[in-house]
């Protein structure tokens, strides 16, 4: 086929260090669970799905994914997923309710996706934890949602090209 990725799952006794997809009773995929441990030399994927509502920390960590945008609107959990990958544009995250850095590590969700231009969070995001987008040096507009509360420290640190960005009136706290 013309597929650029076909993810193939099998069932094992003790997964632990394994990329393991999630299932419903249906066998649609609706979560993606620690890294993948994709091929770095991948292309692309397509996450427009309306099945998918998990993606754990680090599942696509340093991929080469060029052109990726996410349309996930069913998405409830969004970890560390997508920290120096290739992803160009963030259009849809459902009905997540803040961008979790729950490591608390310096890296986060989408820090330095350098390649990332865009992002459009829904209203459903109520806070951004610190470095979220850090160093994504060719974002040049984010539209925050009207759901956003806070912004925690570095969320747009070193966003070089950041020209545009909708901060909406919910906000209560920006931290320096």
């Amino acid at each position: 086929s013309n597929n650029d990725l076909t993810i193939t799952s099998v069932i094992k006794d003790n997964p632990y260090g394994y990329g393991r997809i999630i299932r419903n009773s249906n066998n649609d995929i609706i979560d993606i669970v620690e890294e993948i441990e994709l091929d770095t030399n991948l292309k692309s994927i397509n996450l427009n799905s309306e099945k998918i509502t998990r993606i754990e920390n680090e599942a696509f960590y340093s991929c080469n994914l060029e052109g990726m945008v996410i349309d996930l609107p069913n998405l409830t959990y969004l970890g560390n997923a997508f920290t120096y990958t290739k992803i160009k544009e963030v259009r849809n995250l459902g009905s997540i309710d803040g961008l979790r850095n729950g490591s608390e590590t310096t890296n986060a969700t989408f820090a330095q996706c350098t390649e990332l231009t865009k992002v459009n969070l829904p209203s459903t995001v109520t806070y951004l934890n610190k470095r979220q987008f850090y160093n994504c040096s060719k974002l040049s507009s984010a539209t925050l949602g009207s759901g956003l509360n806070s912004i925690k420290i570095a969320t747009f640190g070193l966003c070089t090209s950041l020209k545009s960005i909708h901060i909406p009136n919910s906000i209560t706290s920006i931290e320096e």
